[in-house]
């Protein structure tokens, strides 16, 4: 399973994320668009990393880099669900 969200918070800006599921192991890679998000993503990564772990999840990557996130390769994204909140 991949789940890809994007959220545009005040003070941090566009965030878009893409969650992944295979074999019971959870990857997750963030794109922050604002120079001073990332670092701030970064520094909580061990937060999300301890939170999957207690949820007896095996944790593949966690990244996090700078930029919105790319446009996929193959064929046309259909959302399954999109919500604004």
């Amino acid at each position: 399973w991949t789940v890809q969200l994007a959220f545009d918070l005040p003070g941090l800006g566009p965030i878009q994320a893409q969650v992944q599921l295979s074999n019971e192991q959870v990857s997750a890679r963030f794109w922050a668009e604002q120079t001073d998000t990332l670092p701030l993503l970064r520094e909580h990564m061990h937060e999300l990393r301890e939170a999957l772990h207690t949820a007896g999840l095996d944790i593949g990557e966690l990244e996090c880099q700078r930029g919105p996130r790319p446009a996929e390769k193959t064929g046309v994204e259909h959302p399954l669900i999109r919500e604004k909140v």
